[in-house]
């Protein structure tokens, strides 16, 4: 009897571990969500959509929204995109903010002197 207990116990403590694992991988992918602009996705409300999928299916959203982000429909979140003190006007060319005294984006290369 105390053998099979020692089992039993071993069994929910392997259990309690998955579960723990699952919940953070589950948190990890609804903050990487939350932590992208709009921008990234390519439908306009993408993002509340996946936040919606993610809610209501738990751990099944999380396992398609990684699906989702590592194929080709997301842009990833470089450290160059993130909101920076003094970037207020958008780009012309790709829409994404530069500081208002720039010449050229530094995002896609485009020049706004007449290099001629």
């Amino acid at each position: 009897m105390g053998e099979k207990m020692i089992h039993i116990v071993f069994l929910f403590a392997v259990a309690f571990l998955v579960l723990i694992f699952l919940f953070i991988f589950w948190i990890r992918q609804f903050f990487d969500l939350m932590a992208r602009s709009d921008s990234t996705f390519p439908g306009k409300h993408d993002k509340l959509i996946w936040a919606a999928v993610i809610l209501l299916t738990g751990i099944f959203g999380a396992f398609l929204y990684l699906i989702f982000k590592t194929q080709e429909g997301m842009i990833e979140i470089t450290d160059s995109e993130k909101p920076q003190i003094g970037y207020s006007e958008p780009c012309l060319e790709c829409g994404k903010n530069i500081p208002p005294d720039a010449t050229k984006c530094p995002f896609c290369g485009w020049s706004y002197t007449d290099d001629k």
